[in-house]
């Protein structure tokens, strides 16, 4: 399995996982731990911290490419990081909601194609996605259509069709109660 990150950060309902920066996850993708139970996360974001406790970055008004070249020290300074939203727990008979999350320094791991397919084929996956909280990952929903837009895009032709009407009625049942939101998923399937 590749290592994609490993947790460093954890509060209240915001993880935030350490990556190289040349190999982040996609915001979309999903992650887990090793295992049981295995943790199934959502990557939110991307973003950048300092290594230095307190240290707050100056702007420069530089390109990136005239700032590694003038300041390469910067880059030394500063860790890539990913949010990730713990989404659901899998205790090895089926998928069931987190009791806890796990702690800092667990590995994430990226998900195999069988495994995040079956994953993506579970109505209580899919409906576990719209219980992260909009108010603590406001790039809930982004995230989310970026991982149905990767899911749709690795299958094949002819399953295509059939898998997106499938989670087009399932998000009907699951958003019922938030047009908006649904209606940004309607149009955005479509396409």
């Amino acid at each position: 399995m590749n290592v994609s990150g490993e947790i460093l950060v954890i509060h209240q309902g915001f993880i935030g996982a350490q990556s190289e920066s040349n190999s982040m996850p996609p915001i979309g993708n999903l992650l887990k731990t090793d295992g049981l139970p295995s943790f199934i996360f959502l990557v939110a974001d991307h973003y950048f911290e300092s290594k230095i406790p307190g240290r707050v970055p100056s702007s420069y008004g530089l390109s990136p490419g005239e700032l590694e070249e003038q300041q390469p020290h910067v880059f030394y300074l500063m860790r890539a990081m990913v949010q990730v939203v713990l989404v659901i727990a899998n205790d090895g008979k089926g998928l069931v909601p987190p009791e806890k999350v796990p702690p800092i320094h667990t590995l994430l791991y990226v998900m195999n194609k069988n495994e995040f397919v079956k994953l993506m084929k579970s109505p209580a996956f899919i409906s576990s996605l719209f219980n992260i909280d909009v108010n603590i990952v406001p790039q809930r929903n982004n995230a989310i259509l970026l991982l149905f837009k990767r899911y749709i895009d690795m299958l094949d032709p002819d399953e295509k069709v059939d898998e997106t009407l499938r989670l087009m009625r399932k998000l009907s049942s699951v958003l019922k109660d938030d047009y908006r939101t649904l209606k940004l998923f309607m149009d955005s399937l479509e396409r």
